[in-house]
């Protein structure tokens, strides 16, 4: 005989984004079309209700943010995620070739 397990309801949580001062200077430093495929994906990770945006190819991090989100093949965002209040804090926006060397 099968059971029918029960699940708790998702609680729809939305997160806002925002800047620190240094992540917005990076970010705005970027090209046009990879400042619009940041905010793209950035805008996905924070709206979707399946999955949280520690499950968006986030990498956790020592040091000064909590991890870092890869995007597309080139760009990386490190990142502070505030599941308490529902926050992405952005900390900085790079091309990966410039971050690591």
């Amino acid at each position: 005989m099968l059971t029918k397990v029960e699940t708790p309801p998702y609680t729809l949580m939305h997160y806002d984004i925002t800047f620190t001062a240094d992540g917005a200077e990076a970010f705005e430093g970027l090209e046009p079309t990879e400042q619009v495929q940041i905010r793209s994906k950035l805008n996905q990770i924070a709206s979707c209700e399946f999955r949280s945006p520690q499950e968006w190819d986030f990498c956790r991090l020592e040091g000064r943010a909590d991890g870092r989100f890869c995007i597309g093949k080139g760009l990386r965002v490190f990142a502070d995620i505030d599941d308490a209040n529902g926050v992405i804090r952005i900390r900085y926006a790079g091309r990966r070739e410039d971050l690591y060397t």
